[in-house]
């Protein structure tokens, strides 16, 4: 199982906090450029706020359940601040360098064979395949290596991640999905980690549904908003932060899946560190747990973790889901 400091490393992490705070505060500097939203999975009107972190605020949908910022920097903000982020420069020089062998392994290698798992049970055609959300590149490496996509593309907001995939030799679209203009269709499409980011999120699947081909097949992970961890920690949550406007569980993002001309195949709650994180918060930085988390993550740690994070993952509580969709014809 992975553990946090994996691939997040302590050292590095310490030296991160700097960027964060300055992504922060020119997301702060912006705010009077936020807009408010309607629930971005099933588009109830929530005024209540459930929660308030950096400044931001954000409310919970007392029809789908979704957490989300509210108000929210724009698509035109988003498009200033990811490019130029002092925050994501660091983990595509540091962060990601440090811990490339265990993300290699025991994320993008899984991932990769997963795809391929789906695509030849669903019949797809593996012609060509997009990832929104390249990152550091590694999840289109591991693809390369199998020879069997003729054409890997990627999207990657990020200025400084997007010329690390293309000096990796990938086809790069540099911004952010729904403001490039692709004229081109793909079999496959896989965003890990990106929805939680995105001003909206219906526009985004509507985008990626327009992009797949007939029977194509879209992947996305993201934080589940009921997962263990944001349950145990709320706020203090690392998922919880500045630049994650969307918190969808099982129910909002089949609502909009489904919404945007998708039919899901499955959900799952992959995640291993659910735990792990929970402990670090006790141990290093003094949570205040109730006794059942304390005993889980700390006190019976040796015997109890393990066993109750697979719990976690068998019953869909893990805090990071992957959902597989079909493109409905």
């Amino acid at each position: 199982m992975i553990k946090v400091n994996d691939i997040r490393p302590d050292n590095l992490m310490e030296l991160q906090r700097k960027y964060i705070e300055e992504d922060i505060n020119f997301l702060q500097s912006k705010s009077s450029g936020f807009v408010n939203v309607d629930c971005p999975a099933c588009g109830t009107k929530n005024e209540d706020i459930q929660m308030i972190k950096n400044g931001f605020k954000y409310c919970e949908c007392k029809k789908c359940g979704m957490l989300y910022m509210n108000p929210r920097p724009t698509t035109d903000i988003l498009s200033e601040f990811y490019p130029n982020s002092p925050n994501y420069k660091y983990f595509n020089d540091c962060i990601f360098p440090a811990s490339i062998d265990v993300r290699r392994n025991k994320i993008f290698i899984p991932r990769v064979e997963k795809v391929l798992e789906l695509c030849k049970k669903f019949n797809v055609e593996t012609d060509k395949i997009l990832e929104i959300g390249t990152g550091f590149g590694l999840f289109c490496e591991e693809m390369a290596k199998k020879k069997i996509f003729k054409d890997i593309v990627g999207v990657e907001a990020s200025n400084s991640l997007a010329e690390t995939c293309g000096e990796k030799g990938f086809r790069i679209y540099n911004g952010i999905l729904e403001e490039l203009q692709i004229n081109e269709t793909f079999d496959v499409i896989v965003s890990f980690e990106v929805l939680e980011h995105i001003f909206d999120p219906k526009e985004f699947l509507k985008r990626s549904n327009e992009l797949l081909n007939k029977n194509g097949i879209l992947m996305l992970t993201f934080p589940n908003y009921n997962g263990f961890e944001i349950g145990a920690l709320g706020k203090v949550s690392s998922s919880i932060d500045h630049e994650h406007l969307n918190y969808f569980n099982e129910k909002s993002i089949s609502t909009l899946l489904e919404d945007t001309g998708f039919s899901v195949l499955s959900i799952e709650t992959p995640g291993q560190l659910d735990v792990d994180l929970v402990r670090k918060e006790i141990l290093e930085n003094g949570f205040n747990a109730d006794s059942f988390v304390q005993d889980i993550c700390v006190n019976k740690h040796e015997t109890l973790s393990q066993k109750f994070q697979n719990f976690l993952i068998e019953n869909k509580l893990s805090s990071n889901m992957m959902v597989i969709a079909l493109k409905n014809n």
